[in-house]
């Protein structure tokens, strides 16, 4: 398994899988299998082999768009069902892919003028691309924007949301809209425009104090209540 390759092996039995219900797991796995060494490799003087790399939490967060606590959620579900190994110790992670072969093109196998592996869609264990981009729309799993995203959508409107707090908010939350998984990033932003504008709204409203307009004559206090829709 020394050649260099490009892609991975998806089998049929993914739509199976115990965690394809589960978005945040799905994108975590797959990015684990295009992380691994498809070759030994060093890496500050130690020596990664084959189906492994080195990694951290945050590290993984940032590559991903999960969050910290989703990432070491993720993982610890991944060990439990045999998927992966976790060797950690002060400096890195050592993420450990368990059957990493079962996921690797064989050398010498032949592939059309695209790369992909002749015969691929006729393999009774192979999903083909569109079921894969059928389980991702299905899932949601790849619905979350960046912040670049949600700050530039935001500004085209020219609302008043605070991106980074709706950011915030929806990594912390797993992407959910109530308990459901979110669809529509960006009706998400809308309705917190609409929102938004309401407390603004009720922020500016005015007000009438009897101490602070005290120096009124009756005249003036009754044109100002008036105005105000008081009287």
């Amino acid at each position: 398994m020394g050649s260099t390759v490009s892609y991975i092996k998806l089998n049929r039995k993914m739509l199976t899988w115990g965690w394809k219900d589960v978005p945040e797991v799905v994108a975590l796995w797959i990015h684990i299998l295009l992380r691994a060494n498809y070759t030994a490799n060093q890496w500050h003087g130690e020596m990664f082999e084959e189906g492994t790399f080195p990694t951290s939490i945050s590290k993984l967060a940032e590559e991903t768009g999960l969050t910290p606590k989703q990432v070491r959620i993720c993982l610890e579900k991944l060990q439990k069902t045999g998927e992966i190994q976790v060797e950690s110790n002060h400096r890195y992670s050592k993420i450990i892919v368990s059957k990493w072969s079962d996921y690797q093109v064989e050398d010498g196998e032949p592939t059309d003028k695209d790369g992909a592996k002749s015969g691929q869609t006729q393999g009774k264990d192979r999903a083909t691309l569109k079921e894969i981009k059928e389980i991702k729309n299905k899932k949601n799993i790849y619905i979350r924007p960046s912040l670049d995203e949600v700050k530039a959508y935001c500004l085209e409107r020219g609302n008043i949301v605070d991106a980074q707090r709706w950011f915030d908010y929806y990594s912390a939350n797993g992407w959910k809209v109530g308990k459901n998984p979110m669809k529509d990033w960006k009706a998400c932003v809308r309705t917190w425009e609409r929102n938004t504008n309401a407390r603004k709204t009720e922020d500016v409203l005015p007000t009438y104090s009897t101490t602070n307009n005290k120096n009124l004559t009756a005249d003036e206090e009754e044109e100002l209540l008036k105005l105000m829709g008081v009287k």
